[in-house]
């Protein structure tokens, strides 16, 4: 699996990778919202891949 990198996060998030940057090192002039945004993200696409597992099953998935 390849890393994850900052603008991919901020294209999932539609937010910019200066401010994915910022939240990531907790600057205060991000907002809350934003925050728990980007530390919800590996969960919420976690759960995204176990649905597709489910519907479309493991194997299908791979590259």
């Amino acid at each position: 699996m390849k890393p994850v990198t900052l603008k991919q996060i901020a294209e999932e998030l539609n937010i910019s990778v200066t401010t994915v940057s910022k939240a990531l090192k907790d600057y205060p002039d991000v907002s809350a919202k934003t925050k728990v945004e980007l530390k919800n993200l590996p969960r919420l696409l976690t759960i995204s891949l176990m649905l597709l597992q489910l519907i479309y099953g493991p194997r299908n998935l791979k590259r």
